[in-house]
């Protein structure tokens, strides 16, 4: 499945909600091995980030890095730009995560009383798992 870092980062809060609820065997199995490979994928990003931020933070007298009241390190006024650009260009960065899918039967199914209900936002992720 191709998905840029920034819809990675969405995928993987809207697929870790999912986690927790009651479902058939098969959707459950995609879901955690899918959610491996998203998240091996997530670790490459935050890699990538903490890079540029090295790159690119302010540092005080001692060499540690300023921090904005966000906690995420000041940016050196000289970098700006550079760090725009490339924080852009990681998060527009196409990905492949492996995908592991389940039939569409399944969320057929799903209105059995001893699985969870699911909200739209949830059948969004699952049809993404589908054959």
């Amino acid at each position: 499945m191709k998905l840029t870092n920034q819809t990675l980062i969405d995928f993987l809060n809207k697929i870790a909600a999912l986690k927790d609820k009651k479902c058939p065997m098969a959707v459950s199995r995609a879901l955690i091995l899918t959610h491996k490979s998203a998240k091996e994928n997530y670790e490459i990003y935050e890699e990538q980030l903490k890079k540029l931020f090295d790159d690119c933070a302010l540092r005080d007298d001692n060499g540690e890095k300023v921090l904005e009241p966000n906690g995420f390190p000041r940016i050196k006024e000289d970098c700006i730009d550079t760090f725009n650009t490339s924080l852009n260009d990681l998060l527009n960065l196409e990905i492949d995560i492996e995908d592991h899918k389940f039939s569409e039967s399944l969320l057929d199914s799903w209105d059995d009383t001893k699985y969870d209900v699911l909200t739209p936002d949830e059948v969004e992720i699952l049809l993404m798992l589908t054959d």
